[in-house]
């Protein structure tokens, strides 16, 4: 300072907060990198335009199936698995079909929808608990 105080970040500031860590996986089909880089995630959000059963189909159009984003979501060790980019065939609640079939691999799974809005807290998670994944109501926004 110019009084020569000298001001400390240990002074003005509270304690570091571990951050979360959201990995993104959209438009794209299985690949090892995947794992790689959603490896401890809180929250995996993962594409699944096709199911069970489709896994050419969805090689063939680079896209990925449910059980494929459920094996990355548990190889990696994440938190919570969100599945989207749900193809038209999977209308309204047979959408839900794909979150049955990804939780017979990793269990904490979730279809979410365009414009779904999440919080994830911060606070004593940890990787071993699923991460708890808020909807925030939009009349509070």
């Amino acid at each position: 300072m110019p009084d020569g105080r000298e001001i400390k970040s240990a002074d003005v500031i509270g304690p570091a907060k571990k951050g979360r860590t959201v990995v993104i996986l959209g438009d794209t089909r299985k690949t090892p990198n995947a794992g790689e880089l959603a490896t401890g995630a809180d929250v995996l959000v993962h594409e699944s335009t096709y199911g069970k059963g489709e896994g050419k189909q969805a090689r063939n159009h680079y896209h990925s199936t449910s059980i494929q984003a459920a094996e990355v979501a548990e190889n990696a060790g994440v938190g919570r698995l969100l599945l989207t980019h749900i193809s038209a065939r999977y209308a309204g609640k047979s959408a839900n079909e794909l979150a049955y079939q990804a939780r017979t691999i990793f269990e904490n799974t979730r279809v979410v929808n365009d414009f779904d809005v999440f919080e994830v807290p911060f606070g004593e998670q940890s990787n071993s608990k699923p991460v708890k994944l808020t909807p925030v109501d939009e009349d509070e926004q």
